[in-house]
């Protein structure tokens, strides 16, 4: 009894200095470890006491801060691939919607509004007042997305990939 008192207390010790240390730091993936070094410090605390509620929370926890730190290194992969020179709009995919387009019809005036951003996936496009042909990978609608005032209106933050 006294040798599980004294790892409980131990265990309970360490859960603490995980949560300390995680709370100073400034970068996510090392917060993320050190929540989940303490998730497991305390559920193994949680078994022994035995301290149902503190067993309960760091089981939710655990696999949260697995699935964030997951999530976060695959997005530090994206932006070192994009860094790289891999300039692919694969990753924004997630983000987008799918609209078609059939043969001559409009997508917009000159001057109108910028609200949507467009990445060519099949087919393409030509500007006429530009005499400019859009092939597939292209983007158009970029510019007035990103621009401080929306070309004058302010933009949606719609994202759309084209179809012909």
């Amino acid at each position: 009894m006294e040798t599980t008192f004294l790892v409980a207390q131990i265990l309970a010790y360490m859960a603490a200095c995980c949560s300390l240390v995680s709370s100073s730091m400034k970068r996510m993936i090392p917060l993320r470890i050190a929540g989940i070094c303490g998730n497991c410090f305390s559920i193994a605390y949680g078994l022994l006491g035995p301290f149902y509620p503190t067993l309960l929370l760091h089981l939710v926890l655990l696999p949260l801060n697995i699935l964030r730190l997951h999530q976060m290194r695959r997005l530090l992969r994206a932006v070192r691939s994009a860094a790289s020179g891999d300039l692919s709009m694969q990753w924004l995919e997630s983000f987008m919607s799918t609209r078609r387009y059939k043969a001559g019809e409009l997508m917009f005036h000159k001057g109108d509004p910028a609200t949507h951003m467009y990445y060519i996936v099949s087919g393409g496009f030509r500007l006429p007042d530009l005499d400019v042909d859009l092939a597939v990978g292209e983007v158009i609608g970029e510019l007035g997305i990103v621009a401080p005032d929306g070309a004058g209106h302010r933009p949606s933050p719609a994202w759309r990939m084209a179809r012909c």
